[in-house]
């Protein structure tokens, strides 16, 4: 079964982001807005494994705070996201440290720069994507929160998330 450990931030403006998804994010349906540290993996590590190599990679992550300000995206791939500005560094040292233990470390994506951020959308051509970011510009999106959970989840047949567990960040 396919997995994945992400963040799922919880804005005060969360429908703002929800509305932007609902136009142009085809896994809208499946999943709330979220920042992937680990990619979906398939393994036969069990989940309690999993949960440990969590808890493990976790020890001495603190609750942080988090910004994303910025419209960017992955144009030739489709992709249109909201990069963090603040709280950046600290994603990305989870990230990081999760693709440091022995578990997980076959399934980087050393091929990806790896940029925390939220994905708003996902469209068909380069060209959509670059309009898309440059419209979303314009709006000025700026969205803050706590991190204090790291979550892992089944991805399911129909590509919902099922999150099963949550670490809390003390």
């Amino acid at each position: 079964m396919m997995r994945s450990i992400l963040i799922f931030p919880q804005f005060k403006k969360i429908n703002q982001i929800q509305a932007i998804r609902q136009e142009i994010d085809p896994l809208y349906p499946h999943i709330r807005p979220h920042i992937s540290l680990v990619f979906p993996f398939d393994s036969s590590i069990s989940d309690h494994e999993l949960i440990q190599v969590l808890t493990r990679a976790l020890t001495g992550v603190s609750a942080f705070q988090i910004s994303f300000s910025t419209v960017s995206g992955d144009p030739q791939n489709g992709y249109v996201w909201l990069a963090a500005s603040k709280g950046r560094e600290a994603v990305k040292r989870i990230h990081d440290r999760l693709y440091s233990q022995p578990e997980l470390a076959p399934f980087e994506r050393k091929e990806l720069s790896y940029v925390p951020h939220v994905t708003l959308g996902q469209l068909a051509t380069t060209n959509q994507a670059q309009t898309e970011i440059q419209k979303l510009r314009q709006k000025q999106l700026v969205f803050s929160t706590t991190i204090d959970k790291v979550s892992i989840e089944h991805i399911l047949a129909n590509d919902d998330s099922d999150e099963f567990y949550q670490e809390e960040l003390k």
